[in-house]
């Protein structure tokens, strides 16, 4: 209750000598020591931040990659596809280490995954067709290979 005596706990005891501690003291030292160890994580947690970010940029600094000298040509025509052709324009601004022409063949790529998934569903028609021998099935495959044979025009032009 409110009017309650507060509990006397003996602690620290060194032989016969005993110090006596209320209930109440001793919550507010734990408090206090929580307090501290909190303190102190938060501290640590700043200083293992601010390490890792110095870290990362010293790692940054002390690697080269080909990204730090790599200039992306955009809009060029077509028909320049001689990597000579570049390296005599651009080596007007400088040394020019080496030249490599990327095309962009996404759309191409995405056609040759289309043709590869329609292959393997024709192959696993074919197969059942063979398990099972079943005639509406033969119409089903009839339709994948002219679905093939459209993708294969595409992929011409």
């Amino acid at each position: 209750g409110l009017g309650a005596q507060p509990e006397v706990l003996k602690v620290l005891c060194w032989g016969a000598d005993c110090a006596e501690l209320s209930s109440k003291d001793v919550a507010w030292s734990v408090a206090m020591i929580d307090c501290v160890i909190s303190f102190v994580f938060l501290i640590a947690t700043w200083r293992l931040k601010l390490f890792q970010e110095q870290t990362i940029v010293a790692i940054d600094e002390d690697t080269i990659t080909a990204a730090d000298y790599t200039v992306l040509v955009e809009n060029v025509p077509s028909d320049a596809t001689d990597p000579d052709e570049f390296r005599a324009f651009f080596s007007r601004y400088g040394e020019v280490a080496d030249v490599a022409i990327g095309l962009n063949n996404g759309r191409l790529i995405d056609l040759f995954q289309k043709h590869g998934k329609k292959e393997l569903k024709i192959e696993e028609q074919t197969a059942k067709l063979k398990l099972y021998k079943l005639q509406s099935m033969q119409k089903e495959l009839k339709k994948m290979k002219k679905k093939l044979h459209k993708l294969d025009a595409k992929i011409v032009a």
